[in-house]
């Protein structure tokens, strides 16, 4: 049985990772809070760590409000790249297996880009969350000896954002009930994915031992309009969604225009369980009661 400690484990990915986990008879899970561990401080990671002995660590933990990314890119660059060279270090050090997730907003630069990008493509962030989370890529891939660097996109969860309490899924639900109308962007497109799936797949994954870079992702993309549009037909919901262009919201925050990933690495290896976008979704309605 192996010893797995989950960093971030109340957040959207980490509250997932720990139910998959724990009902398999190979995996002992310990969570991990941010009142228990700072990814940030290296002196506490090792005595945390010294006392749990882990075979595996499970980084979760991220600064990824991308607003306040850009006004404190230190405090970013701190979590999202030092903290995961803090990890690396312990993991390489004590012969441990890091897992570390990253993000499609590692791309974004090519605004004429339509075709799905795999591990093998050259990042492009155009963010201060976006170069932080390149930081900890670089760190995790260069400093730990046994890694997984898996690339995610647009994760909602049944826990919720552990800093927004909710996720957009939940979101377009409430408004609709209300009768509120709602406004979505319709030049972003990604892939929309499930944490249930990639907590799922990720399980899988490690029983290989093939370390390297995935992406881990739902199959198809849709733009977040499109995926609200999904929403409201799957729970039957009437209600007047408007679709936004990118500029109108005047953010201070360059969001990728288009970052749809391709699970490259896990076709290679013949272990792609992550489903098609519509069908997570339905599934995540369907476990919140949220389907008639």
């Amino acid at each position: 049985m192996k010893k797995v400690a989950v960093i971030g484990a109340n957040g959207q990915l980490g509250s997932e990772i720990v139910k998959v986990f724990s009902q398999r008879k190979r995996w002992r899970i310990t969570p991990l809070f941010h009142r228990q561990i700072e990814v940030k401080n290296s002196r506490k990671i090792a005595k945390v760590f010294a006392a749990l002995k882990p075979d595996i660590v499970v980084n979760t933990a991220a600064f990824h409000e991308t607003v306040v990314c850009e006004q404190e890119p230190e405090e970013a660059l701190a979590v999202n790249g030092l903290g995961v060279k803090n990890l690396a270090e312990w993991s390489a050090k004590n012969k441990a297996v890091l897992v570390h997730f990253s993000t499609d907003y590692v791309f974004g630069g090519d605004l004429t880009r339509k075709r799905p990008y795999s591990e093998n493509d050259p990042v492009n962030p155009q963010s201060a969350y976006a170069i932080s989370k390149v930081a900890g890529e670089f760190f995790l891939r260069t400093i730990a000896k046994k890694e997984f660097l898996i690339r995610v996109s647009g994760l909602y969860s049944v826990a919720g954002s552990s800093v927004k309490g909710s996720n957009l899924v939940d979101n377009v639900v409430k408004k609709a009930k209300r009768g509120e109308t709602i406004y979505m962007v319709e030049d972003q497109v990604l892939s929309p994915t499930y944490a249930k799936n990639v907590a799922e797949n990720l399980e899988l994954l490690l029983r290989t031992r093939k370390f390297g870079l995935y992406h881990m992702v739902s199959q198809g993309e849709c733009s977040w309009y499109q995926f609200a549009r999904a929403i409201l037909t799957f729970t039957g919901l009437d209600t007047k969604l408007v679709p936004v262009k990118t500029d109108d919201q005047k953010s201070k925050v360059v969001r990728p225009r288009y970052s749809v990933l391709k699970n490259s690495g896990l076709k290679r290896i013949n272990l792609d369980m992550m489903r098609p976008w519509r069908e997570n979704l339905k599934l995540y309605l369907q476990e919140k009661g949220f389907l008639r």
